[in-house]
């Protein structure tokens, strides 16, 4: 392949990025893409999956909404959801904090390996949870979009509006406290 096809392969690329179509096909495509990692940093940022669902259904009927007056481009797209799905959690938790949360637990009879694989299984997500929750809004925040989401660095700067020095200092002290808390050894 000589250099002009591979400018016009690149060019062919870029164009099938943005989300062509009615705004009835645009959004089915967004959500195709996208609702399953909103959907994961949600999750992991309540730790309730019903309620997660409902949240992600907010992230998605405000995108219709607003899918008419958006810029299309993907990597616009990604970060405006990530963005709402953003606020939308933190609406979410100061309401939680104000009520009372009841958990139930349902057990069932098992052998003793699988009762003490799932005891550390426990603890290990209850030590990361701590963990997480011990990070400030901001730290919990871009922790779950980077390393566990896998959205880059421009997204996120683009999101969060910071420089990319201070997002790297931001994932590096998170990194070293997680680091400091000896989980995975």
């Amino acid at each position: 392949m000589d250099s002009e096809n591979i400018h016009t392969f690149i060019s062919a690329e870029e164009e099938q990025e943005g989300f062509v179509g009615t705004v009835d096909e645009r959004f089915r495509q967004v959500y195709d893409r996208y609702h399953q990692k909103i959907y994961n940093y949600i999750v992991k940022s309540i730790a309730n999956p019903e309620d997660a669902a409902d949240l992600l259904q907010e992230v998605f009927l405000l995108f219709y909404d607003r899918l008419p007056k958006l810029d299309t481009s993907s990597t616009r797209i990604e970060a405006w959801l990530l963005r709402v799905a953003r606020n939308i959690i933190l609406s979410y938790s100061r309401t939680r904090s104000k009520q009372p949360q009841q958990q139930f637990e349902h057990r069932e009879a098992i052998s003793q390996s699988m009762i003490e694989e799932e005891l550390l299984k426990k603890d290990m997500k209850e030590k990361f949870d701590e963990f997480l929750m011990s990070l400030n809004e901001r730290e919990r925040t871009i922790f779950i979009l980077h390393k566990l989401e896998g959205v880059r660095y421009k997204d996120l700067i683009e999101i969060f509006g910071i420089s990319h020095r201070t997002l790297k200092r931001i994932v590096h002290g998170v990194m070293m406290k997680l680091k400091n808390l000896n989980l995975f050894e």
